[in-house]
């Protein structure tokens, strides 16, 4: 049976909804992918050659190989129900593997699965909905447009909670060499500095076999509010790059991944993890580091939005954390800022208050004084003093 397989921006965007009619301008027909139903079987060790799996049978864990250079595998599911439908896409150079059903054997077999590993590195996409990533013995929820990168050594398990869509890219380990092996050669300057890239750092930090128990949790800046559609398009251009390759078919692929990560680092808090931290320790950075970029400023329903989180549970653990209510950590931001402004430029009070999002100036300089015990005019004129002393 063959499977007409829209895909470039239809089955990565496509709402879940069977009678979606798509034009010929969002999709790509691939005819001759084969939906191969009886090929993979919930006991099955072999993904038509793109990874193969070891000690199949253990309830404790599972090893997982990979049989290509790179690989791709995208899942979706329409919800948890029976009647709901399951997909999975696997694309490498190897060959392409497709299955497509109502929730059957091999979702469930997938969604009960032990913990596992591989002997390469993987970066879950989440492209729609939610899911929780289980990392050891730990359990972190990721939303659509957040990432995590696994290093070989993580035992993990990811299971749907909902309607959800997700994308897995796996490495191997001499593929990731190659990306930077021949960084000293490119044309450009911009091109040389690949290997700096966190992302590409974080996996060239763990070629070894001194494999360390630590992952990358990747969260999208407040200015990054297109990062499910950009990682959808890379995706995309991947896969046809994959499925249908040209003779230059290599070359676009790691330009792609080179792209894919350039937008990762610039456009995403990239916070290394260590096994020994807990979910409410990650939370907790994500909060930070929203703060610091915001100045502070962040109101209590955009940071809840962004984080997917009830705002009273975000100040309950900045309060453990801290000592402090939600507002008043983030004024320690703000007056950071207003520090500097203060010290480093000439900008007129009235005008820093402005830059700090203070509609009210009265409001800055109630604050300031509280925090400072004198106005910011004072602390100015003390800082130059203690500069410039005569």
């Amino acid at each position: 049976m063959f499977l007409d397989c829209a895909f470039i921006l239809a089955i990565l965007c496509s709402p879940f909804n069977d009678s979606t009619v798509f034009s010929l301008s969002q999709t790509v027909s691939y005819p001759h992918i084969t939906e191969k139903e009886a090929s993979m079987t919930p006991g099955s060790t072999s993904y038509e050659n793109i990874l193969e799996v070891e000690n199949q049978g253990s309830q404790l864990s599972r090893f997982f190989k990979i049989l290509a250079p790179v690989q791709i595998t995208l899942e979706s599911c329409t919800g948890l129900g029976e009647i709901d439908q399951y997909s999975i896409q696997m694309f490498s150079p190897n060959g392409c593997w497709l299955h497509e059903n109502s929730m059957d054997a091999l979702f469930r077999a997938l969604s009960s699965r032990p913990l596992h590993r591989h002997d390469y590195f993987e970066l879950m996409l989440v492209l729609e909905g939610e899911v929780i990533q289980q990392i050891e013995e730990k359990e972190y929820p990721y939303r659509a447009g957040t990432c995590c990168l696994v290093n070989r050594s993580i035992l993990h398990n990811e299971r749907f909670i909902g309607p959800a869509k997700l994308c897995f890219l796996g490495l191997s380990v001499d593929f990731v060499r190659s990306l930077t092996e021949s960084a000293s050669l490119q044309l450009f300057e911009a091109e040389r500095h690949l290997p700096e890239n966190p992302v590409l750092q974080f996996m060239l930090a763990n070629l070894g076999q001194d494999l360390r128990k630590e992952y990358q949790d990747l969260f999208p800046t407040p200015e990054n509010t297109d990062s499910v559609q950009t990682l959808t398009t890379l995706i995309a251009r991947m896969t046809h790059i994959l499925h249908e390759p040209s003779t230059a078919a290599t070359y676009y692929l790691k330009g792609a991944l080179c792209e894919l990560f350039d937008f990762l680092s610039s456009g995403f808090y990239v916070t290394p993890v260590h096994l020994s931290s807990s979910p409410e320790s990650l939370l907790f950075l994500r909060i930070s580091r929203l703060l610091e970029d915001t100045d502070g400023r962040l109101p209590r329903s955009e940071l809840a939005r962004l984080l997917n989180y009830n705002g009273s549970y975000l100040n309950s653990i900045v309060q453990r954390r801290t000592g402090l209510c939600l507002f008043d950590y983030g004024m320690t931001f703000c007056f950071q800022k207003a520090e500097r402004l203060l010290r480093e430029t000439t900008l007129s009070v009235s005008e820093i208050a402005l830059q700090l999002k203070f509609t009210n100036r009265t409001h800055f300089y109630e604050l300031f004084r509280q925090k400072y015990g004198m106005t910011p005019q004072q602390w100015r004129k003390m800082q130059k003093s203690a500069e410039h002393p005569e």
